[in-house]
């Protein structure tokens, strides 16, 4: 038997080391941080506000720059607590932002949620900024509320890949792709 040198274990692991040094991971150092979350009126409306904040941005930068689009999901949800049974669902809303880099344009791009315009420029902390400072989601009706009564308002975030290439995928099959920085928080008030 013809033996092919750099083909055993250490081979394995070579390859292996080249393949994750090739698509770098954009959940390293990253977190998310929620601020200012609160529940506000606008108008008739009912509505979820908070802020998020990204640490390591630089990594994500990178990331973004190897072609690796990203996708923040947020989610805010309103309950009426109930002492004896589970909370009353009031209200539910979801929103995305994705997040990419044109090569060509040398531009981060980023598709706000329900938006038809996209944002765009060179550097990727002051776009966050501008997009991430206030989000705003609505929840309902205003006269969902009742005084006197305890409601439960959750907001949940994640940034997770988008796009993972099919031989990425396959060769490391054991690994989690959707697993990217997340965070939540949960605010109890009485109206």
């Amino acid at each position: 038997m013809k033996k092919y040198p750099g083909y055993g274990p250490q081979g394995a692991v070579l390859l292996l080391f080249l393949a994750l040094a090739l698509f770098p991971l954009p959940c390293g150092a990253q977190t998310l941080n929620l601020v200012h979350t609160s529940v506000a009126r606008d108008g008739d409306a009912l509505t979820a506000r908070f802020g998020i904040r990204l640490g390591g941005v630089d990594e994500v930068a990178a990331s973004l720059r190897n072609g690796v689009p990203l996708r923040l999901t947020c989610e805010a949800r309103l309950s009426r607590d109930r002492k004896c049974w589970f909370g009353e669902l009031l209200g539910n809303r979801e929103m995305d932002n994705l997040i990419s880099y044109d090569s060509l344009q040398k531009e981060f791009v980023l598709h706000p949620g329900g938006e038809s315009r996209e944002l765009r420029g060179p550097e990727l902390a002051p776009l966050l900024e501008e997009r991430w400072a206030e989000m705003i989601l609505p929840l309902g009706k205003w006269d969902l509320l009742r005084r006197g009564e305890s409601y439960s308002l959750q907001v949940k975030v994640a940034l997770n890949r988008t796009e993972v290439p099919d031989w990425v995928s396959r060769a490391l099959f054991f690994w989690d792709w959707g697993d990217g920085p997340s965070t939540s928080y949960k605010l109890d008030f009485r109206f």
